[in-house]
């Protein structure tokens, strides 16, 4: 089963990290990773207060379950920088990459990848963050245009976009304003918006008074 596990530790001295470790399949194992990032924490004198272990997490939506949590340690200030091995072993493509370092960089939490040689800190991975937040721009840029042709294409075939439109019970509205019901103690008995009741009668062919 994929799981993740998040430690906490105890804060010791230097700078305050977050260790994020992950290994898509249950049958790999993390020690190497463990060991490399460790040792590059341990040389700076930097201080582990939480630890993210993933073991065969590969879906985006359960990998976004561990991103969205340590981004909100990170709002809330519980470490100073994300500690992470290889890009590749963290994130499913580039882009994703990309966009966990942009939203990271927002909440003024730090990022460290151990054998890429980026740390934000440093003017070189200052530099090399800020190209990663170009190209989470660029990625949100190719989702979008993505999504867009994905419904003009879904238009071109007749397929209705959006959310459905709630059913109107057409006789029994009229019957209920003929009464002397008002546009909007109709749609409360309907059960609908006044709004819906509102479309649903004007493409009914009804003449609508406000009310």
């Amino acid at each position: 089963m994929p799981r993740t596990r998040r430690t906490e530790l105890q804060l010791t001295s230097g700078r305050r990290v977050a260790v994020w470790l992950r290994v898509s399949t249950a049958e790999q194992r993390i020690d190497s990773q463990e060991l490399a990032v460790n040792r590059y924490v341990q040389a700076r004198g930097w201080a582990v207060v939480t630890r993210f272990v993933e073991h065969g997490v590969s879906g985006a939506a359960a990998s976004r379950v561990t991103v969205d949590e340590i981004l909100r340690g990170a709002r809330r200030g519980e470490f100073d920088a994300v500690v992470i091995f290889r890009g590749d072993r963290s994130f499913r493509s580039a882009g994703r990459g990309c966009l966990f370092i942009d939203e990271l960089l927002a909440t003024r939490c730090g990022f460290v990848s151990v054998e890429d040689g980026i740390d934000t800190s440093t003017p070189m991975g200052e530099l090399m963050a800020k190209m990663a937040v170009l190209m989470a721009e660029w990625e949100r840029r190719g989702i979008r245009d993505r999504v867009r042709a994905g419904m003009a294409a879904a238009r071109n075939r007749g397929q209705s976009i959006g959310r459905p439109r709630a059913s109107v019970d057409l006789p029994r509205a009229r019957a209920l304003i003929s009464g002397g019901a008002s546009l909007k103690r109709a749609a409360s008995r309907l059960g609908v918006a006044r709004s819906t009741l509102r479309e649903a009668l004007v493409r009914g062919g009804e003449k609508v008074l406000s009310g």
